[in-house]
């Protein structure tokens, strides 16, 4: 039988004359595992369309059979149109936050809200349950498919422990680049290495005699390049100025041409260190969250990552967790430079998503199914 072919009652699993009391708690525990379905399909590995929206259909089914059941009112006329025992009678007492408003109004003589009312009203309630900003210090509220006893850190100690973490990334990365990669380089191709810095040189004098070219071409007249110190040497006419930037700029593109070719044949040796750097970087990351699901900032702030399922960390999932953001790094730099802003905005853009997913995951997260918890 599908969800389409079962009544209000047999979607929250209670009797026809089920008291208000009975039906509020099936809808609570309906609507616990509904919503945790619901998660379930979308932080999938493989998010199924059809899934999430069957999901979502068995929530709203939920929803919509509270609506009416909750309401004496309605369900009095849902009962006669099952032909059922009506609801036994329910005193004052019985009501509470969870009855509609409607029928609030009714038992209690007073007047329904009038449309702008309601949507004042609930974008007050939106606002109050709304989870706690980047920066809070409040716990945020625990998801339904989380296993039990344990609950999300607040955003700033979760927030805090990455910086930290990234501060310590940083680090190795510098020193690497600063320190290590030059020395490595040098000592397995000396000969390419000498020529790049003899490259670089001569690429700087000459994008400096191009630009004083540029700046001869741009005066106003022939007179005014006459009168200029760095124009008067050959350059005092526009045909001069631009015959000189074009044959700078062909100066130009062979060296840039030649510094290319030497470092392509250096590039094993920067891909060794950049693999060893990545290397160093899990030593960091990995070892002390086998032991305790922290790194130094999620010990300085006690939070920890665990498996989705309340477990701890194994091998797997923790290179998962923090060596599949490391890759990306790693690929991207090899495409836009290691140097590139491009390259952490991306790899942060992933690993900061988690406040707007419903489980608290970033993408690293989703991909080796972990989750990052208080303590």
């Amino acid at each position: 039988m599908s969800d389409d072919d079962l009544n209000h009652y047999e979607v929250l699993g209670v009797q026809p004359g089920a008291s208000k009391d009975d039906i509020r708690s099936a809808y609570r525990a309906e609507l616990a595992t509904a919503q945790a379905q619901v998660t379930n399909a979308e932080t999938a590995k493989r998010p199924d369309a059809a899934v999430i929206a069957s999901a979502r259909e068995e929530e709203a089914s939920v929803r919509s059979a509270w609506q009416i059941l909750s309401d004496p009112v309605q369900r009095a006329r849902y009962d006669d149109r099952l032909g059922v025992t009506g609801a036994p009678q329910e005193t004052d007492d019985d009501l509470d936050d969870d009855e509609p408003a409607t029928a609030v109004a009714r038992r209690n003589g007073d007047r329904e809200l009038t449309p702008r009312e309601a949507r004042a009203k609930a974008r007050a309630e939106a606002t109050a349950n709304r989870p706690p900003g980047m920066f809070s210090t409040e716990h945020p509220p625990v998801p339904a498919s989380w296993p039990k006893g344990v609950r999300p850190p607040p955003p700033r100690a979760r927030l805090l422990a990455l910086l930290v973490d990234i501060t310590v990334l940083g680090v190795i990365l510098l020193i690497t680049q600063l320190a290590i990669a030059p020395a490595v380089i040098d000592a397995a191709y000396p000969k390419q290495s000498k020529a790049l810095d003899s490259l670089s040189t001569e690429l700087d004098n000459l994008n400096t005699k191009k630009d004083t070219a540029d700046a001869c071409v741009d005066k106003a007249s022939d007179a005014a390049r006459q009168r200029d110190k760095k124009c008067a040497d050959g350059l005092t006419t526009k045909k001069d100025a631009k015959a000189e930037s074009n044959r700078q700029q062909k100066k130009i593109d062979n060296a840039e041409e030649r510094q290319k070719n030497l470092q392509g044949d250096i590039a094993p040796a920067a891909l060794g260190v950049s693999l060893g750097m990545t290397l160093v970087m899990l030593l960091y990351l990995v070892p002390s969250s086998l032991r305790t699901g922290r790194t130094l900032g999620k010990h300085l702030f006690r939070v920890r990552a665990i498996q989705i399922d309340g477990s701890p960390l194994t091998l797997r999932p923790a290179i998962a967790r923090y060596g599949a953001p490391l890759l990306v790094a790693l690929f991207l730099g090899s495409l836009f430079g290691p140097s590139s802003p491009i390259v952490y905005m991306l790899v942060l853009f992933g690993v900061l998503t988690w406040p707007r997913n419903a489980n608290y995951q970033g993408l690293h997260d989703r991909f080796a199914r972990t989750i990052v918890v208080d303590g």
